[in-house]
């Protein structure tokens, strides 16, 4: 009972560290584009998951400067997250990180990604006056860079592998273990 209960525990505390991170990027990304606006002189409307600026008499810099803004504070956001992570040595305040860091980079690189298809970074391509075959590039290096960005952050969640005995019984027991590894508590090697 202990340990279907610490499981319960354990997975129900990962799942919090993973949405209050996701939650705290996706804030300060459009709050990033609001705070823009506003130092540009721009009114704008912060909504729950977007920023409605009145570009309507916005210069091409005013504009180009909002739209860029969120990424690339999504961007800084996610390394200094990255820095707290390999700096911090608490379990959670790690995980927590970690997940903002992928949150955050991933943000950005998601927009690189987007630049042909809509977005922050679609939408400076459209004031750049960038061409459809620069934007068709700059989604594949976003498509590339993302993928091997999400490959090579596997690693780092490996290194969470649980090395005492209790916590990865729990763990077992719900079935994330088994699922996630393919393999029993008492075979995994300690990272």
């Amino acid at each position: 009972m202990f340990l279907k209960r610490s499981g319960f525990l354990i997975v129900a505390k990962t799942t919090l560290l993973f949405f209050s991170a996701l939650a705290i990027n996706f804030i300060l990304h459009e709050l990033s584009h609001a705070v823009a606006a506003y130092l540009l002189g721009i009114k704008s409307t912060l909504f729950h998951q977007y920023v409605n600026p009145d570009i309507a008499h916005a210069t091409k810099f005013q504009r180009l400067a909002i739209a860029v803004t969120g990424p690339v504070f999504s961007l800084c956001l996610g390394l200094a997250f990255w820095v707290n992570y390999k700096m911090n040595s608490t379990n959670s305040a790690r995980l927590f990180s970690l997940y903002a860091a992928i949150f955050g980079i991933s943000i950005f690189l998601g927009n690189l990604f987007a630049t042909a298809l809509g977005g922050d970074f679609h939408v400076a391509a459209i004031i750049l006056q960038i061409d459809r075959a620069t934007q068709i590039i700059l989604t594949i290096i976003g498509l590339l860079s993302i993928t091997i960005f999400m490959y090579n952050i596997g690693a780092h969640f490996i290194s969470f592998q649980i090395s005492n005995y209790p916590y990865r019984q729990a763990l077992y027991q719900t079935g994330l273990l088994k699922v996630f590894s393919g393999s029993s508590p008492w075979s995994m090697h300690s990272g």
